[in-house]
């Protein structure tokens, strides 16, 4: 047999590489540009309006989150939640826990290295946004709240809403994080209230 003009299993071998090539940068290079670009997490960037704040926050307690955007320093109170005092104790088992410290670490645990945004509800009288907050995992919102209250690592703040009250009494059934013992809810403790072993 002769030569044909085309040799059709070559130019099928070339075209093949160059499409797995072609397939493979698609895939790869958006993955190298979110690790490399830290400005964005999660597809959220950096962000202060008058009702929202958004971006990395610092986890100051277990209700409190303070977010830097350039030059300005914007403290939030979750609103609807009441978290353990930084230095407040609580009891398991008949031992004494620092359960304040708790509630900030599964805080600071379960927003990671995730972007936040909280929506204001208002400003406190110390100046503080209240907000309704939430850190992207998997492309969704997750509301912060709503995830302290119903591992019981805050209680649901039935003075300003009821917004997290089912998520409370789940957390007190299934006896979840200070549930599982003996505490002073957080706005008697700030009153001077203690436990009393």
């Amino acid at each position: 047999m002769g030569r044909t003009l085309f040799d059709f299993k070559k130019i099928w071998v070339r075209l093949t590489g160059v499409t797995f090539i072609g397939v493979l940068l698609v895939l790869i290079v958006p993955v190298i540009i979110s690790v490399f670009d830290r400005s964005k997490l999660n597809g959220i960037e950096p962000l202060l309006t008058e009702h929202r704040v958004q971006g990395k926050p610092i986890v100051t307690d277990g209700d409190t989150l303070k977010f830097i955007i350039g030059d300005k320093t914007v403290r939030v109170r979750m609103q609807g939640i009441d978290a353990p005092e930084s230095k407040q104790q609580c009891m398991r088992l008949g031992k004494i826990y620092e359960c304040g410290l708790d509630s900030t670490q599964a805080l600071q645990s379960y927003i990671g290295d995730d972007g936040v945004f909280c929506e204001s509800e208002g400003y406190d009288r110390y100046g503080r946004m209240i907000g309704v907050c939430a850190v992207y995992k998997k492309g969704a919102p997750h509301d912060l709240g709503a995830y302290m209250v119903e591992n019981g690592h805050a209680l649901a703040y039935r003075y300003y809403t009821e917004r997290y009250v089912s998520q409370e009494n789940d957390a007190r059934t299934d006896k979840k994080g200070i549930w599982s013992g003996a505490f002073v809810p957080p706005y008697e403790w700030r009153k001077g209230k203690r436990l009393q072993p």
